[in-house]
């Protein structure tokens, strides 16, 4: 069995050649929505709205690229993956 280690959010890595080259789509393009996947539900009933956040988490755990932001220091784009991270969101 492997293990894995929490990504330590003190660390920032280069960019992988893909994420690299999107970075640069979107400096060129900022408005862009050419790699955004939109999707909407209409929910009937009351929201459970709690329950919902803790859906949105319990995704966001699993997966790092939801937890992953992208900062640029010193002229380079950079990605540094959050230990954990809180859905925002809101309801309209």
């Amino acid at each position: 069995m492997s293990t894995t280690t929490a990504p330590d959010p003190s660390v920032a890595i280069p960019l992988s050649s893909a994420q690299e080259r999107l970075w640069i789509a979107n400096q060129i393009d900022p408005g862009s929505s050419a790699y955004f996947v939109a999707r909407a539900a209409w929910i009937t009933g009351p929201l459970q709205v709690g329950l919902l956040r803790a859906s949105l988490a319990a995704v966001m755990a699993r997966h790092e690229a939801l937890r992953t932001r992208f900062p640029v220091i010193d002229g380079q784009p950079l990605q540094v993956v959050e230990a954990e991270a809180i859905p925002e969101f809101e309801i309209t």
